[in-house]
């Protein structure tokens, strides 16, 4: 059995994206801030900076056992799949990390199967950062996590089954996922819509690819054979894809890559978007050029809103293809952050009206120029962190500008927002900092 068995996958992806990047920091190099494609808006925008970026408070994990000396031991857990920080609700953040038995201790246990990780979820209150409780799921591969549905109850995700949680953490309902013990089979992805009441898991096994589109709230599942890029998006209504095409064949950007057989300059690259299962579906940004346009990663911020980005740009776009580009990469080497496509770095909250961007700094100064181009990306949201930026759906701007300007995150492995925007949570690594948002007439402190 392969349960979520990446490294050939993920070294496909990795060139193709590490590609992408670098060709996108060079054409940011000769693009003006000004220009803009025909049918967009081409107003500039420009993050606010916070009245206060000073943290509310400060918990540091580690003293709850977060492992200081293995950090890859994370990363396994697939972080563009599991979120490593969220808010259950309007007061109740939760983080989670993983840590791993010792060989020796695994030996002495008499169970037949002894689980080799553990999932900890440390669940702190949104207001002082006070712990509240711990849970913790022994299991057997590292893919795990959890989903809020911003009530305060959440799933726990194994590979092996889904878990309903009332807001008390209790247990309250099981859903037993089979398809994911079958011999070969292997986890593509998960992914969970803005609301937190729809969950997508995306599998294959030894004849085909299938999504599980889950109703988190009664954890009914329906399945149907589905082939898309490992870079989509769920809303309650709907999902988002990308896919890549040659000349010759259409391919997708996971394992079937090969930069060899199909250089980077033949493909064309969009986002295809259709409603439930079943339902046909139609393209909803096309890019001829890969230095060109934003038509990589899509993350959906509301049922009827999406944001679609690539290193260099991030646009905002309705259903129908109207898109605004609201970020851009500067023309000044110096200041020129950019996206990590690969990273899930943008963060809706769950009434919609906002979403957090995670930037990594300029490759040119993350290298001192010379030259060197940063361009493998990560699946954190920032793995050379420089800001993040907060945008408002009402005020059609970004509000709120948190930079990284005293290292206070050296990466950025997860972000969140409150239910309603008003408070910004980091993880930098085991170290939880929680922010106040500027406040607008419709948003609560919350």
């Amino acid at each position: 059995m392969r349960l979520m068995s990446r490294p050939a996958r993920h070294l496909r992806r990795a060139v193709f994206l590490c590609v992408i990047c670098i060709i996108a920091v060079l054409a940011a190099l000769n693009s003006s801030p000004a220009d803009s494609k025909p049918g967009q808006n081409a107003k500039k925008f420009k993050p606010v900076q916070a009245s206060s970026d000073q943290f509310v408070w400060r918990v540091d994990l580690h003293s709850l056992g977060y492992p200081a000396d293995d950090p890859l031991l994370q990363r396994r857990r697939g972080l563009n799949n599991f979120d490593t920080l969220d808010f259950v609700s309007a007061t109740v953040e939760v983080a989670t990390f993983l840590t791993q038995e010792p060989a020796h201790d695994l030996h002495r246990r008499e169970a037949a199967n002894p689980a080799p990780y553990t999932l900890h979820a440390v669940f702190l209150d949104a207001a002082s950062g006070k712990v509240l409780g711990t849970l913790e799921w022994p299991v057997d591969d590292s893919s795990a996590g959890i989903f809020p549905r911003y009530d305060g109850s959440f799933l726990f995700f194994s590979t092996g089954r889904v878990v309903l949680y009332s807001a008390d953490r209790q247990p309250v309902k099981e859903l037993l996922l089979p398809q994911l013990q079958e011999p070969h089979a292997s986890l593509l992805g998960i992914a969970e819509s803005p609301s937190g009441k729809t969950l997508l898991i995306y599998f294959r096994n030894e004849k085909s690819r299938s999504c599980i589109r889950v109703d988190t709230g009664t954890l009914e599942g329906s399945e149907e054979v589905c082939a898309m890029g490992t870079m989509f998006t769920v809303s309650d209504k709907g999902m988002a894809a990308h896919k890549e095409r040659d000349t010759k064949k259409e391919i997708d950007s996971g394992p079937q890559f090969d930069p060899q057989v199909a250089p980077v300059g033949t493909f064309e690259s969009s986002i295809l978007i259709r409603a439930k299962p079943g339902e046909s579906q139609y393209t909803l940004c096309e890019s001829h050029d890969p230095t060109d346009g934003y038509c990589l990663s899509p993350q959906f911020i509301t049922d009827e809103s999406i944001a679609l980005f690539s290193g260099m740009e991030l646009a905002l776009s309705d259903l129908k293809g109207r898109a605004t580009v609201i970020f851009k990469q500067s023309p000044n080497p110096s200041d020129n952050q950019w996206i990590d496509p690969g990273g899930h770095p943008v963060r809706p909250s769950a009434d919609g009206q906002r979403f957090a961007l995670a930037l990594s700094e300029s490759v040119f100064q993350v290298f001192g120029g010379a030259g060197t181009l940063y361009g493998s990306p990560s699946e954190l949201p920032a793995e050379y962190a420089d800001r993040i930026q907060v945008f408002d759906m009402r005020m059609n701007n970004w509000i709120y500008l948190l930079q990284n300007k005293d290292k206070q995150f050296s990466k950025i492995w997860g972000l969140a927002l409150s239910p309603s925007g008003g408070r910004l949570a980091v993880d930098s690594g085991g170290v939880i900092q929680t922010y106040a948002l500027p406040l607008t007439d419709t948003t609560s402190r919350h």
